[in-house]
């Protein structure tokens, strides 16, 4: 039986045949499948067998020869060739089944990888750090805000961070106007409560002050009381809303975390459960991200 190559073709040894005085032995690979391109690794498999070692693992001695022209040097020639051949061929990105990543294990199947796959991602400024949460009624100044509304929930708005944001508006001058009564686990209606507050209060900026459930009611606050001729589910992706994407200019939204691992403020979308259908859903990832994440 002929020697499997890692290709899962056969090495084939055709007969020996005289050429010029010499007996040649020809050495083929005959793969199992159609290839792309040669496998040159396979090829770097037959190499050594053109140049077989002898029982020490050395290269026949030139007085094996029938003729004895080729000398010592010329064979040395020869192994150093074949043995640079094969370091070369292994620099060469193979095609073949055996040593592609692109091959299908289906044996029917040997179609390259067509389909590239990108990622991108649209994420706020983070700023973290002992006390930052005491910069944002300085950095409110500097966006020229004059009227700010504050989201929260009722079990915040008595704690550190809540007081914190207080505080450092009020010591730079910036009007604003609390609203805490997000839902933990917001549903389209708690949405539309605080999209009604929002519209009411004509507000230049948002900050939002809690954990994801806070994030996502203000970025939807933001949303639609930019766009108040929209209808609720205009922005909610489909197929139960309409899926639109979002074209109005929005205005700046800080977000001040007080969980680990929600991950809303760096995201666009604001996640709810609509009640009609039982479901959970988002307004449209495409909402462009206005926003500093303060930790």
């Amino acid at each position: 039986m002929e020697p499997t190559l890692s290709c899962g073709g056969q090495m084939q040894q055709e007969k020996p045949t005289e050429r010029g005085g010499e007996r040649v032995q020809q050495i083929t690979c005959s793969p199992a499948r159609p290839l792309a391109l040669p496998c040159m690794l396979c090829a770097a498999e037959l190499l050594p067998l053109a140049f077989p070692a002898g029982p020490a693992g050395a290269l026949p001695s030139p007085s094996s020869r029938r003729d004895g022209r080729r000398t010592g040097e010329s064979r040395s020639l020869a192994k150093a060739a074949a043995a640079r051949s094969i370091f070369l061929f292994r620099l060469i990105r193979c095609q073949c089944p055996a040593h592609s990543h692109t091959y299908s294990q289906a044996p029917e199947h040997a179609a390259l990888r067509r389909t590239d796959y990108a990622f991108e991602m649209a994420v706020s400024n983070i700023r973290y750090g002992e006390g930052v949460t005491k910069e944002v009624g300085m950095d409110l100044q500097n966006l020229g805000a004059r009227k700010v509304c504050v989201m929260t929930d009722k079990n915040l708005c008595q704690l550190p961070p809540v007081k914190a944001v207080l505080n450092s508006l009020t010591k730079n001058r910036i009007t604003f106007q609390m609203y805490d009564d997000v839902r933990v686990e917001p549903t389209d209606q708690s949405f539309i409560d605080a999209i009604t507050f929002a519209k009411k209060g004509e507000f230049d900026a948002y900050v939002a002050v809690g954990g994801g459930s806070v994030i996502d009611t203000c970025k939807a606050a933001n949303l639609y009381s930019s766009s108040p001729e929209s209808d609720f589910l205009d922005y909610v992706n489909a197929p139960i809303g309409k899926g639109k994407s979002v074209t109005v200019p929005l205005k700046p939204f800080i977000a001040v975390p007080t969980t680990a691992g929600t991950g809303s403020e760096t995201t666009g979308i604001a996640i709810f459960d609509y009640k009609e259908l039982k479901v959970k859903t988002a307004t449209d990832k495409s909402q462009q991200i206005k926003a500093f994440s303060l930790e």
